[in-house]
């Protein structure tokens, strides 16, 4: 600092009158010499023993302000870092609601048309059999006309529940198509895994009992079935499937038809 420069100036013009006295032999003039000196640098080391004293205050008080700034941004850091989490949290739940069907709580048709070329390419990869399935309620729309389109939504939500207490494996893929219609993806064994668990499913359709249905009313289903061939695309095997659950409806309604 300015300061301590004049200070150690000082002692050097100090120091340079020393060393003229030290040559002309001169006692008393040096003692002279020597007791102002110490008085004057006895000053200046209280002069700048001040200046350090005035500089380490100065430092700590810089040092705390930098200590609550690194602090503070810390503190940012952290909560933006949580506003991210919660962001992508709000995202992640919005993205699945954007996949699920509002009224069934079953995938929808945009999470089905991704779902089906995924479990097509792990099948055809792995080897595995891969069994796509299209139930349509028989006579739905006579539901809607005559008890209201109330008693049509209780029984979409009631055979959701069947299907998913149907489906219940862990990769089963079971999504409401459109209107009155399902898709289910399955890895199976063998085909007449797929003719047992319609089977069930429509048995316990049959047996539903719904307070917004007449006494006795049965509600039936039409299923087609295609088995995923070697090389097939999702599309190819959606058609077939399709036209298996067409079939079904030409032969009566109330069953299962596989695809050719």
């Amino acid at each position: 600092s300015r300061g301590s420069g004049e200070a150690a100036q000082a002692v050097a013009t100090t120091l340079d009158r020393v060393q003229t006295l030290l040559t002309s032999n001169s006692v008393d003039q040096l003692r002279a010499e020597f007791a102002g000196m110490a008085g004057h640098l006895c000053q200046l080391m209280g002069q700048l023993r001040g200046e350090f004293d005035s500089q380490l205050q100065d430092l700590r008080a810089r040092v705390q302000v930098a200590e609550q700034a690194r602090e503070q941004v810390e503190t940012e850091v952290r909560e933006l870092g949580q506003h991210l989490a919660d962001m992508r949290t709000a995202l992640d739940d919005a993205r699945q609601r954007m996949q699920l069907d509002p009224l069934t709580g079953l995938f929808n048709r945009g999470a089905f048309d991704q779902a089906i070329d995924r479990y097509v390419e792990i099948a055809q990869a792995g080897g595995h059999s891969l069994a796509l399935l299209l139930i349509d309620l028989d006579h739905f729309k006579r539901i809607n006309d005559t008890r209201g389109h109330a008693a049509g939504d209780s029984v979409l939500r009631a055979v959701s529940d069947l299907m998913s207490r149907t489906f219940l494996r862990a990769d089963d893929f079971v999504a409401r198509y459109g209107g009155e219609e399902f898709a289910v993806l399955l890895f199976i064994d063998e085909p007449a895994q797929v003719d047992r668990l319609v089977g069930g499913l429509r048995l316990r359709l049959r047996q539903l009992q719904l307070a917004d249905l007449r006494p006795g009313t049965a509600i039936s289903c039409s299923g087609g079935c295609a088995l995923l061939r070697r090389g097939e695309a999702g599309g190819e095997l959606l058609r077939r499937a399709d036209a298996a659950l067409y079939a079904a409806k030409h032969a009566g309604r109330d069953c299962l038809k596989f695809a050719q």
